[in-house]
């Protein structure tokens, strides 16, 4: 994998590539940033709010850094297995493709059916706590629990259907979509 990333860009196994502190203080800061989101995120906050004591707390905090760690240590290695193994997708928008390119060249079909399926599911899973937190929002806080189901649904649809519209307009680039959902539902 080194040698395959030093052919491809020397700068690619260097850990600052000589940027220094400015770099590594704007990485850092970008981290803090992404991790400060999380706690704004209704999602996330309806999860923390149904913690049944401090040792659930201790427990979900351990579990989350070591998850964490884990997936992100893993989409970097991904994203330089696939800059050696398919260096046509460094242009532009080519680097969204990485793990699907990755997973259906190493794996059988089946296995890597299973593991998109995983992330499909990952997606879904986040997507319907977002909708279900935001019907519940409205029914609650806005109407003070007199719109039930009716409104709730109403909303997840009328939710739904602007995030499809709106998933059609904007730039296929996914991560930067991601990074700005995240951030917008964090503040």
């Amino acid at each position: 994998l080194l040698d395959g990333l030093r052919e491809a860009d020397p700068n690619l196994v260097k850990l600052a590539n000589g940027a220094g502190w400015v770099t590594g203080a704007g990485f850092v800061v970008g981290l803090l940033g992404i991790g400060l989101s999380y706690p704004g995120q209704p999602h996330v906050v309806n999860r923390l709010m149904a913690l049944r004591d401090d040792a659930a707390l201790r427990q979900g905090r351990a579990i989350s850094i070591v998850w964490a760690v884990l997936m992100y240590s893993g989409m970097i290695v991904v994203g330089l297995v696939a800059r050696v193994l398919f260096p046509a997708l460094t242009g532009p928008g080519g680097q969204e493709g990485a793990f699907v390119a990755t997973v259906d060249s190493l794996f059988s079909p089946v296995v890597a059916g299973v593991m998109l399926a995983a992330v499909l599911s990952a997606i879904m899973s986040t997507a319907d706590s977002q909708l279900l937190v935001a019907a519940a929002t409205v029914d609650h806080d806005l109407l003070g629990s007199k719109g039930g189901v009716r409104v709730s649904r109403l909303v997840v649809l009328g939710l739904s259907v602007v995030a499809i519209g709106l998933a059609a307009l904007v730039q296929p680039e996914i991560f930067s979509s991601v990074l700005f959902a995240f951030s917008t539902l964090g503040a």
